[in-house]
């Protein structure tokens, strides 16, 4: 009935308004308030970390300012990642680090922002291409409740106007931390650590696959995921992650 939707969306719109009051929007990195939902606060907006360049045209990790515009950095140069190209407008610290680690802790609705951040001046995605998260082992999943790669690739692709395929990846085994450990340790830890699952190959033959993630360090997680996909029938893999960990910056 007319009226019953003119209730409805009277009682929205003061349930909205009255969800302002009470819990009004603020900055996701430093908590202060904001005239808007999803946004930094102007001071934390100053001072986002946006990953500098020159940086490997690989894995994005950046690289010496001396260093060329088509440079790759030694660990791609020494061993191709089976990834075509990582995009990572962020280096993972300031706000962007506190924003994804606000994300982690359950704050759901910042995927929002990181995504629309990914996407903000940037080359758009391939056209028809398939959005596929990192997963999660069961347990960290069970634990936390949801897998931030899966918020982050599901918002990805509603704004990139791109299709979703949350689990086409699966983990095979829990890897133990990687905290401390070094390049060649972190791709011993995740190699074999992922497949494509069975009933999705299908949809993946073929497909250009967008790998979402929230942070890379080495790329060897998501080394290990591009290469489940392509041995499922793939035809190219792109890694997007909100950052990029650059400890190394310095080393080609």
């Amino acid at each position: 009935m007319p009226g019953c939707s003119w209730a409805w969306r009277w009682w929205a719109a003061g349930a909205a308004q009255l969800a302002g009051v009470l819990m009004p929007p603020r900055c996701p990195a430093c908590r202060a308030l904001v005239a808007e939902p999803n946004r930094f606060c102007p001071e934390c907006f100053a001072t986002l970390p946006w990953r500098p360049e020159p940086a490997c045209r690989r894995c994005a990790l950046p690289l010496p300012p001396q260093a060329g515009g088509d440079e790759w950095c030694l660990g791609c140069r020494a061993e191709p990642p089976p990834f075509a190209r990582a995009h990572a407008p962020f280096l993972y610290a300031g706000p962007i680090r506190a924003a994804i680690l606000a994300l982690k802790s359950g704050r759901e609705e910042v995927a929002e922002l990181l995504a629309r951040m990914m996407l903000a001046g940037t080359e758009p995605p391939a056209a028809g291409a398939l959005v596929v998260p990192v997963p999660l082992d069961r347990w960290r999943l069970l634990a936390r409740g949801f897998n931030q790669a899966g918020l982050l690739a599901r918002a990805l692709a509603r704004r990139a106007g791109l299709s979703c395929l949350p689990d086409a990846l699966e983990r095979v085994r829990a890897t133990r931390s990687t905290r401390g450990l070094g390049r060649a340790e972190r791709f011993r830890a995740a190699k074999g650590a992922f497949r494509a699952r069975t009933d999705r190959r299908e949809a993946l033959a073929g497909a250009s696959v967008l790998l979402v993630d929230d942070v890379m360090t080495t790329g060897a997680t998501a080394a290990a995921c591009a290469r489940a996909l392509r041995a499922a029938g793939a035809r190219t893999v792109d890694v997007w992650v909100v950052a990029r960990v650059a400890a190394n910056v310095g080393a080609a």
